[in-house]
């Protein structure tokens, strides 16, 4: 599967309105514009998206997303109803870890808000940490090679399709073990994210490389 992240300005709905300025001087004047969503939390709350990011992803659909650097679960919950269909809750640049990281999971599920995290470095043990909170998508940094993409996604898999370690029956991921059929069907909508950032990487993957 071929997974291409974009990330753009969004162009369908002014969520401010620029002011006037007061003379002819120089003014900046910053405008947000979101996709269309009812302004309503509670009928953003209702209108729940049935299928998983991954699958809208592979039947074509264009999705708009924001990075989350500030590990905040107010921001977090106002990119949700300015209409973003995910965000990105950024570990690598942001000053937040794991534990920083859970709250704005908390915000973004309250309204329907597809949450990924991205990770500080490409590890089993940052992976294993992320994914048991239980994200619908992970995003490993400074992917290179096919190898390190390999590596990226035997992490986020139990075995025998990857060496993520399991305590499946005790965390979030699992609904802390209410949901008995996690392990066979999380694959379904883990949408597994390597972020190239090298011209080297670049250059590897053009030449053949996959990335999952």
């Amino acid at each position: 599967m071929h997974v291409q992240s974009v990330i753009s300005p969004l162009k369908k709905k002014k969520l401010f309105t620029p002011l006037t300025p007061p003379s002819s001087s120089a003014a900046a004047v910053v405008v947000a514009s979101t996709p269309n969503r009812t302004s309503s939390a509670a009928a953003v709350a209702s209108s729940v998206q049935s299928q998983p990011l991954k699958a809208r992803l592979k039947n074509g659909e264009t999705l708009y997303g924001i990075f989350l650097l500030s590990i905040s679960p107010t921001l977090a919950e106002i990119a949700g109803l300015a209409g973003y269909d995910f965000a990105i809750v950024d570990m690598e640049h942001g000053h937040g870890g794991i534990y920083d990281a859970l709250p704005c999971l908390h915000a973004l599920i309250s309204i329907n808000t597809v949450a990924i995290l991205r990770l500080p470095e490409s590890s089993a043990t940052w992976a294993k940490k992320a994914l048991d909170l239980g994200p619908q998508g992970i995003m490993f940094p400074m992917i290179d090679s096919q190898k390190s993409a390999r590596k990226a996604v035997s992490y986020s898999h139990f075995l025998p399709n990857g060496v993520r370690g399991s305590t499946h029956t005790i965390v979030r991921a699992s609904d802390y073990g209410i949901n008995e059929g996690y392990l066979s069907n999380y694959e379904e909508a883990l949408l597994i994210m390597c972020q190239v950032e090298s011209k080297e990487g670049v250059k590897k993957i053009h030449g053949g490389g996959v990335m999952r």
